[in-house]
């Protein structure tokens, strides 16, 4: 995933490429990425515990997490949602607006509770529990 948001032209994707890689790096740092799935849709990155990517493909579509951006008027603001549908098609069911601090933070509660509701059964993954 880390290499996708690279692959974003300079200088317009500069801010986003920064944030993002930043965040999944911590992610990664945290050791997150051996729970779950990264995958993208357009500019948002989308965080599952699907075996296999291609949310759309399963019936019902599972819940996951998308990071993404809204920008206007030269304004940008960053968000981590809630879904079980892919953004582009459906309103999440719970968005927090974040910055740079306070990003994994809430991405983290956002995971906790994606493996509540996909994973019960399982032990909550140590970098969650801190």
């Amino acid at each position: 995933m880390l290499d996708f948001v690279a692959t974003f032209p300079e200088p317009l994707w500069s801010d986003w490429k920064m944030f993002m890689g930043s965040l999944l790096r911590t992610c990664i740092d945290a050791g997150l990425d051996q729970h779950f799935r990264a995958g993208q849709s357009v500019s948002q990155i989308i965080i599952s515990t699907a075996k296999e990517h291609g949310l759309e493909q399963y019936d019902p579509p599972p819940p996951r997490i998308t990071l993404g951006w809204n920008k206007s008027e030269g304004d940008v603001q960053y968000f981590v949602a809630y879904s079980h549908s892919n953004l582009w098609f459906g309103a999440p069911e719970s968005v927090t607006p974040v910055s740079n601090e306070s990003a994994f933070s809430v991405l983290r509660s956002y995971m906790t509770q994606l493996w509540h509701e996909t994973r019960a059964s399982e032990a909550l993954p140590q970098a969650l529990q801190k």
